[in-house]
Order: C-alpha cells, then sequence, then structure tokens
C-alpha cells in the first residue's frame, strides 16, 4: 500500500480594519473564496474608530501583514476584500483565490476591459497562447516523442523567438500523477479523453488561440514494434468524419524526418507576418446590433500593404497544390475582394456564389439561412446561386471566404458545390479569419462536412489581455 502524504489546504483571510466594520468582512469571507480548501484562517486585528491612522493602527496593521506573510507558503489561496492600493497587497494578491484565479482573472477581463477595478480587483492580464498544437495519433506511433523534437526544433530555430511549452496526457504522465497522489492508474488508463475531431471540439475553448490538428501515422508493423507495456501515449483513435491540419508519417526512425517536417510544416505558421495581420483585425462592440462583438476583417484592406500581406499570406499556407486546383469559389460579399485577387494572383478561375437575381443562367441554386449574428437577428432564408458551367463535376475547389464564424455561409456553399458534383473530399477551405466562439466547424461537422480541410490565417487577438509566447501541445 501506497501511502502519499500532503499538507493541508489552508486559505488565509485577511482583515485589518477598525471595529464598526469587522465583524461584517469575517462573516462574508467564506462568500469570497469558494470551498476548495480544508480549514482558514482569518487573520484580523482591530482598533477604535478614533485612532484610524495612528501609530496604534499602523502598528496593527503591519502585524497582520508579517502574519499573513508567515502563512502564505502554506496556503492555497488569499482573500481580503480590499487587496490594493498598498504595496505590501502585491505578493497577497498574487495568490488571492488560488487555482481559480485564472478563471477570475478572465472573468474580470470580460467585464472590466478598461481595468477601472485596479484596486479593488488587482488581477493579472490574462496571456493566451497564440498557436496550440494538437498531436493526435493512435497509441504507439510516437505522439511524445514527436511533439519533444518539434518543441526543441521552434525553441531554438524560430526567427521570432518563439517559446514552444509542452503539455502531455500519455500513460507516462498518468504513471507519475497516479504515483503522486495515489490515483487509480487502471481507472485513467481506461478514461481516455477521445475525439473524432479535436480542432472542432475542443477550439471555442481557447476561442483567442488559433488550434492546429498534427495527426501522426505509421505503419502497423512499426507501431507493433515501438508498442510494448509501456506505450508512449493513449488515445486518438481513428478519424473518421474529420481531417487534420497535416499528417506526418513516423516510419522512420531517429529524429531527421520529424526535425524536417517540423521545419516544412510547422515553423511557416509561426511566420512573424500573421501577427501583424492578426493586429488588423478590430474590435467594434454592439455592432451591428447590440451584444454582437464585431471583427472588422475588411480593416486589412484599410491598412497600407494589408490586402498584398494577406494575399501573400493565403498562397504560401495554403497545404495543398495550387497547381493541381481548378477554381476558387467565394460568396459574396466581403470575402470576393480577397478571393479575387488571390485568383489573380495564382492564376485560377474565379466561381462567384451570388444573391438569386445576380446571375444569368443558367445556375443552380439552394436556400441560405441567416446567421445568428447577421444585422437584424433574422432567422429568413434566402436564395444564393452558382453558374452552371463555374465548376466541372468532380474538379479541384478552393472557397476561400474573410471569416469563418456560425459556419452558415460555409455550409451554404459546400451544399451548392456538392449538387454541383463536387464531393468534400475535393474542397478545401481558405479564410482569413476564424471566430471560434461560434463553432463554425462544428456545423460543418453535423452537416456530414468534417472531411473538408478548413484553414484560417488568423484568430482575432482577445479583447483584453494579450498573446503569449507560448504554444501548448
Amino acid at each position: 500500500m501506497q501511502v502519499v502524504a500532503e499538507l493541508p489546504r489552508i486559505v488565509i483571510g485577511r482583515s485589518s480594519t477598525n471595529v464598526s466594520c469587522s465583524s461584517r468582512k469575517i462573516a462574508s469571507f467564506h462568500l469570497g473564496i469558494g470551498r476548495d480548501w480544508d480549514f482558514a484562517c482569518v487573520i484580523t486585528r482591530v482598533w477604535d474608530r478614533d485612532e484610524d491612522g495612528s501609530a496604534t493602527a499602523r502598528v496593527v496593521i503591519q502585524w497582520v501583514y508579517d502574519l499573513a506573510g508567515g502563512l502564505l507558503p502554506l496556503s492555497t489561496a488569499v482573500y481580503a476584500a480590499d487587496l490594493g492600493p498598498d504595496p505590501r497587497d502585491l505578493s497577497l494578491a498574487r495568490s488571492a483565490f488560488g487555482p481559480n484565479l485564472p478563471r477570475l482573472a478572465s472573468l474580470k477581463c470580460h467585464l472590466d476591459p478598461r481595468d477601472v477595478l485596479a484596486y479593488a480587483c488587482p488581477l493579472p492580464q490574462v496571456k493566451t497562447p497564440r498557436l496550440i498544437f494538437l498531436i493526435t495519433g493512435d497509441s504507439g506511433v510516437g505522439k511524445d516523442y514527436c511533439a519533444d523534437s518539434w518543441a526543441l526544433t521552434i525553441n531554438t530555430r524560430s526567427k521570432a523567438g518563439l517559446k514552444a511549452r509542452l503539455v502531455s496526457i500519455s500513460d507516462a504522465t498518468k504513471r507519475d500523477y497516479a504515483a503522486a497522489k495515489g490515483a487509480d492508474l487502471e481507472r485513467l488508463f481506461r478514461d481516455r479523453m477521445r475525439d473524432d475531431a479535436p480542432v472542432t471540439a475542443f477550439a471555442h475553448l481557447v476561442s483567442d488561440s488559433m488550434v492546429l490538428e498534427v495527426k501522426i501515422i505509421t505503419s502497423p508493423g512499426t507501431k507493433l514494434a515501438r508498442q510494448g507495456p509501456s506505450s508512449d501515449d493513449g488515445g486518438g483513435g481513428d478519424v473518421a468524419d474529420s481531417c487534420p491540419t497535416v499528417t506526418f508519417n513516423n516510419d522512420k526512425n531517429g529524429n531527421e524526418a520529424a526535425s524536417a517536417f517540423c521545419e516544412q510544416y510547422l515553423l511557416p505558421l509561426l511566420d512573424e507576418d500573421f501577427q501583424p495581420l492578426r493586429e488588423m483585425v478590430r474590435l467594434t462592440t454592439n455592432c451591428p446590433r447590440q451584444g454582437v462583438e464585431f471583427r472588422d476583417v475588411l480593416g486589412i484592406s484599410k491598412q497600407p500593404g494589408g490586402v498584398a500581406l494577406c494575399n501573400s499570406l493565403l498562397r504560401s499556407d495554403f497545404a495543398g497544390d495550387w497547381t493541381k486546383v481548378d477554381v476558387i469559389a467565394c460568396c459574396e460579399t466581403s470575402g470576393i475582394m480577397y478571393a479575387s485577387v488571390l485568383a489573380t494572383h495564382v492564376n485560377i478561375p474565379l466561381a462567384l456564389i451570388r444573391d438569386a437575381g445576380k446571375l444569368p443562367p443558367p445556375t443552380i441554386s439552394v436556400s441560405k439561412s441567416s446567421s445568428y449574428i447577421s444585422s437584424s437577428g433574422s432567422t429568413q432564408e434566402k436564395t444564393v446561386k452558382m453558374g452552371t458551367d463555374a465548376v466541372r463535376k468532380g474538379g479541384s475547389v478552393v472557397i476561400v471566404d474573410d471569416v469563418l464564424a456560425s459556419g452558415e455561409t460555409l455550409c451554404t456553399v459546400l451544399k451548392l458545390l456538392g449538387d454541383a458534383g463536387i464531393g468534400a473530399e475535393n474542397v478545401s477551405v481558405m479564410v482569413v479569419a476564424e471566430l471560434p466562439v461560434h463553432r463554425g466547424r462544428e456545423l460543418s461537422r453535423q452537416l456530414d462536412f468534417g472531411r473538408v480541410k478548413v484553414q484560417s490565417l488568423v484568430v482575432p487577438r482577445p479583447q483584453c489581455g494579450k498573446a503569449d509566447d507560448r504554444f501548448f501541445w
């Protein structure tokens, strides 16, 4: 039997005040900190009101700080009704609310974007990872090994000086956790986190970061040779109805192939040019109607060199081969600007999808529902059309649009292409900006378009806080 000893979880409550309000602060203590603790220690001293600001009051206050500082290393959180602006509160504020601090900081960032309550609630700025790679694949394909190799390559060869951080839920990590915490190892092995479309399932949970899937595959023989009683990973089974961002064949032993793959496919995704493009997508609140946060992707065109930069990234970031693309398709209105410029530079015909009455016959048509984030908020349907000769049956098509939000426009275009004889396996999607919080990929998957590869250049920066230079695997 293994016994794991842990220190009890302590919460410190600081309250230095005069007699008249001391009891009220103590009574409200348990409401402010939650219950992620074994017992609480409330430190309080009081003085008469007529001694406010006196030497006695200052000594009392310093005693509270000294005692709280001594207990701080043993505690999991600190609560005080009036943290700040006293400089002595800084060390306490850094430990405020324990493990709930990141969540509360994010909430404060959303509700108080101008930091009006800087003194009353001195929580840190929220930093978000700029890019998250999800490394997927069957057990035994080498996910941990590849992640380690790619993180090392990024940390040593990134021109922008970016840093990668690894977060693993491998079998080895589970063994270490079970040994440290006394958890049921067999249950950890049984309860695997699997999903057929991880980007679709998880991207909205980190909606200020770009999430990409790198799937690792190997031959059955290589997998069997590597997969022993302590296989390196668990989870990530075969994907049936989704398309990873990139796929790496890890059949070769050694680090050479993994390093070359990172330099060819992953390092270009860290290009410094993505960040200025991201900054060009501005946020406007309550536009076009109350409660909607509008991302002005067309703002890129207002910046000198913005369209040229966007066009360059659309061309270089495409995971396919432009020479094998028959048609670039675009649904009006905003995306036409980017699609037409791109079509000109790659010398590929442009198929326009427009509202009924704007194209000459013969055409094919589908109904399009209005998005819930549209200007009117209406769910009224309209008809969009495409010329019957715009693309040949079975041809290769790249859909280009300015933004992927709810996914209504994308799914409408995919339905129209399907009616024209273009299967999902022959379609790729390139969008300038993606708003994962609206779960557009989820809608496309629900409508059986999950196998369509979707690429986006940027996820607009958060309203508050800033993008961090870390990458999570």
